[in-house]
Order: structure tokens, then C-alpha cells, then sequence
């Protein structure tokens, strides 16, 4: 795995950490931002939900372009609509996911979901995971 990263096993062992700490203050952006940079993707998304409430308890993202601000908002207030998480729903902890092997993207060009979430926020590719999964939570992250 840490040569598919580019990392030394000291580099992979220190990202790791990184990712304990960040769970453990809610403070992810460095984490993300490295994992854009590893992955060489244009953004990475965190989210933690508790299963009984509606919307995210935590939700972050990083992106290295600009992107309408409602566009966010809008992600925000449906993340569960969104065909990629729908792809992952009912994935097992710990187990990655292309999610284009799952979902046609193409299938939903022209969606409201792809015109107004996908088109301005550049997603075309996602491999995703699922960090927990238990009977109160459920924590999810994703690269495109």
C-alpha cells in the first residue's frame, strides 16, 4: 500500500497518526489537505454521521479549486441523496471502493443532483472508504 501512496512506511506510519489526531480533535484539514497531495486528487472529503439524526455531525471538506459556496451548502443539506454515498451505503468498515465501478456517473448527467452538485464541484472519479460503521455510527471519506 505505501508504495501505491509513494510513502516510506515511516511517512504512511506518521499519516496514520495524523488521522488518529485528527479524529480525536476534529480538526481535519491538514489531514485532508495531505491526502489531496498524496493521492494527487482535487479534493477530500470526511464526513461522521450518527445514524438517528438526519444531517452530518461532522462534514469536511478540501478542495484544491474554487467552487460556488451554495454548492457546498446545497451537498450539505443532502449528502445522502448523493449516488456516489448511495453506491457505499451499505459498504463494510474498513473496505475501499471505486465507486465508479458502482455507480455510472454518466447515468445521472443532467440529474439535479449532477447539475448543481457534481458539475461545480469537478466529480467525475471517487474512491471512497468506510472508516465505521456500527449501530450509532457511520464515518465515510472520499478522494476524486
Amino acid at each position: 500500500m505505501s508504495d501505491d501512496l509513494n510513502l516510506s512506511p515511516v511517512e504512511l506510519s506518521e499519516f496514520i497518526s495524523e488521522i488518529y489526531q485528527a479524529a480525536m480533535t476534529s480538526n481535519w484539514g491538514h489531514v485532508l489537505n495531505q491526502l489531496i497531495d498524496i493521492t494527487q486528487s482535487n479534493k477530500a472529503f470526511f464526513f461522521l454521521q450518527k445514524l438517528d439524526v438526519e444531517h452530518p455531525l461532522i462534514m469536511e471538506i478540501k478542495c484544491n479549486f474554487e467552487y460556488p459556496p451554495n454548492t457546498l451548502l446545497e451537498y450539505q443539506s443532502r449528502p445522502f441523496d448523493d449516488p456516489l454515498y448511495q453506491g457505499m451505503r451499505w459498504g463494510i468498515e474498513g473496505d475501499p471502493y471505486n465507486l465508479n465501478q458502482l455507480i455510472d456517473i454518466e447515468s445521472h448527467i443532467g440529474s439535479d443532483f449532477y447539475d448543481n452538485i457534481y458539475l461545480p464541484m469537478k466529480t467525475h472519479y471517487s474512491l471512497a472508504g468506510v472508516l465505521c460503521r456500527d449501530e450509532k455510527y457511520e464515518s465515510v471519506f472520499a478522494v476524486n
